[in-house]
């Protein structure tokens, strides 16, 4: 009687203070993202332990780019990775996603590249402007946008892998692929096993923050849990103790 009473008493407990005790169970919630989270784990240990600190248990799912934005939009995702791509300083996100509401922060950031074949000798100056060359780059929620609304990108082709992309410049069908390092990285093996691509400049900076759908929360508290979730993320990075070296992400391929 006195075991059963004190197996009640802890219940209770955790019914009251589930985000305080670790054996209570946290809500799921799936992120969408592109990038491979074998290659980008260190990157998504800022999110796991905020999604934590908020009482969540994230899984990341892969799916390209296009797909998440239009999923998560529908609500058959609630978070989604969005992009910004900035050629300025300012890295307040500007500009929100129809039907997705985006943190205020990103949580990370890195150069755009541009690549191009050792042996093809791209040059970009005013004598060969980058208008002068075919250029491959991600199919993603702006490019997409831009393909269809503009018609002064007839240079650029676009590809839903960065795979797809580098394949087609070794194959001499375009002349460079713009992409960010991060992403680079993750597939250098694959593309460069005889050391035939290098990189010819840098140029901007590329942002990625969290988009919360609006379908899956509800618009209002989509709004709170951003907010939540910028105050959290601040709190993580000006925290030293925290490192990221238990952190092991939960990994759906879709």
């Amino acid at each position: 009687m006195i075991l059963k009473n004190k197996l009640y008493l802890l219940f209770t407990f955790l019914l009251l203070f589930p985000s305080k005790y670790p054996l209570a169970q946290q809500k799921v919630l799936r992120l969408a993202t592109h990038q491979s989270i074998k290659m980008h784990a260190q990157y998504y240990c800022h999110l796991f332990h905020t999604f934590g600190a908020m009482g969540y248990k994230l899984i990341i799912e892969h799916v390209p780019l296009i797909r998440g934005d239009i999923e998560a939009n529908k609500g058959n995702y609630p978070l989604v990775d969005i992009f910004k791509f900035s050629f300025q300083t300012k890295s307040i996100y500007k500009g929100e996603p129809d039907g997705i509401e985006v943190s205020k922060f990103p949580y990370t950031s890195g150069p755009i590249n541009y690549y191009a074949l050792k042996k093809s000798e791209v040059v970009i100056d005013i004598t060969h402007p980058l208008t002068s060359y075919q250029i491959g780059v991600l199919r993603n929620p702006y490019s997409h946008y831009q393909r269809n609304e503009s018609k002064l990108n007839h240079n650029y082709s676009y590809y839903s892998s960065l795979l797809s992309a580098f394949k087609a410049l070794n194959l001499k069908r375009i002349d460079i692929v713009i992409t960010a390092l991060n992403d680079y990285r993750m597939i250098k093996p694959q593309i460069n096993k005889n050391n035939e691509i290098t990189l010819i400049m840098s140029s901007g900076t590329i942002f990625r923050y969290i988009g919360f759908s609006n379908k899956f929360f509800g618009k209002d508290n989509a709004k709170k849990l951003v907010q939540q979730y910028d105050k959290e993320m601040t709190q993580f990075l000006q925290d030293p103790s925290i490192n990221c070296t238990d952190i092991y992400p939960t990994y759906s391929p879709s």
